[in-house]
């Protein structure tokens, strides 16, 4: 029995020395599988957004450690997008292209409100008038505080435009280039009667010789000339004026008035002007003009 165990000795050490050798050979042929790669998922809330964010999930697998880059962000009406964060109340952390990604995490969308400056509307009503004002409307756009400045305005035959004022009767308040804007507001034109004398002209050409450096220019009236006339109340074009004493005051009872004009003297060539109705006086009107030529020297 004895020579029996001892003779499977050299046998049993065979039997391990190749067992040793085919493992090996196993291990170099057929190699573990390699771990498998970590994914993150970074997820994007639009909280309480109108729109969703573009896209709405980013992954960041091992070895990168970041998002490839941010997602277009969400909208909201009225707000302006502030960035991601890692409370939706935002008191946690930023989240930006940069922020190391170590789990999956939801972030969410930070606002701020949007301020949108106040405009207001100023329409300028006719309020009978004849022709509109131009323009009609104006807008007040903070942080100005009032019109840049009041339109051209309306005409209404047979009236004076007298104004602006915020009720169509007259009765509040007087608006102006200087009325503060505070909201959207129409306000109306005010008239008054136009009680001016009608003027036209009775010679339609007064000739003045080039060395004479004034002439006189007859207007007539409809019914009798008005009385407080000034120099002002006429108006002349080109290179004259109306003289500085000229005399026009009417006497009672008369219907005409005559008006010196103080020409450039000795021209070089002949000269053509103008004359007529201020139209911002205030006692005459009438569209009637009469032309002054003054002969070349």
């Amino acid at each position: 029995m004895r020579t029996i165990k001892k003779s499977l000795f050299p046998i049993i050490a065979l039997c391990a020395v190749i067992g040793l050798l085919v493992t090996a050979c196993k291990d170099e042929d057929d190699p573990a599988p390699p771990a498998a790669s970590t994914t993150f998922t970074v997820t994007f809330d639009k909280n309480e957004g109108t729109t969703d964010a573009d896209p709405t999930t980013k992954t960041v697998t091992a070895p990168a450690t970041t998002v490839d880059a941010l997602p277009t962000p969400p909208a909201r009406t009225d707000y302006l997008f502030d960035g991601w964060n890692t409370q939706a109340d935002g008191e946690g952390e930023a989240f930006t292209a940069d922020t190391v990604v170590t789990a999956s995490i939801t972030v969410y969308a930070q606002w701020t409100t949007t301020e949108v400056p106040a405009t207001y509307t100023v329409t300028f009503d006719k309020n009978e008038g004849t022709t509109d004002a131009d323009p009609t409307t104006k807008t007040v756009t903070a942080p100005a505080t009032t019109v840049d400045a009041l339109p051209t305005p309306p005409a209404r035959t047979d009236y004076l435009f007298d104004g602006w004022n915020t009720q169509a009767n007259g009765e509040g308040e007087a608006f102006t280039a200087d009325t503060v804007v505070t909201a959207s507001i129409t306000v109306y034109a005010q008239w008054t009667a136009d009680e001016r004398i009608v003027l036209t002209v009775e010679t339609d050409n007064v000739p003045a010789n080039a060395e004479a450096t004034d002439a006189d220019v007859e207007f007539t009236f409809t019914g009798t000339a008005p009385t407080g006339l000034t120099k002002d109340d006429f108006i002349v074009t080109g290179d004259a004026e109306i003289k500085e004493d000229t005399d026009i005051a009417v006497d009672d009872g008369e219907s005409t008035v005559t008006v010196t004009i103080t020409f450039a003297a000795n021209p070089d060539s002949e000269k053509t002007y103008t004359v007529g109705i201020n139209p911002s006086s205030t006692v005459i009107k009438g569209s009637d003009t009469v032309t002054v030529t003054q002969a070349a020297e």
